[in-house]
């Protein structure tokens, strides 16, 4: 994860969590999380690629 992301997600758990805040950070972890298996199955599927050459 990225470090602006993990500092947003830090400064989100100092302060009071309403449900809201805890579903705005899930949210954002979710999305961060499809972001990165996004990224390795890419580079999975280049791998694949060179590999049947």
């Amino acid at each position: 994860m990225n470090i602006v992301f993990l500092q947003y997600i830090h400064s989100r758990k100092n302060q009071n969590q309403s449900l809201e805040v805890q579903q705005e950070i899930i949210q954002a972890i979710i999305i961060q999380q499809y972001h990165e298996i996004s990224e390795q199955l890419t580079t999975l599927q280049s791998l694949i690629n060179s590999l049947k050459r």
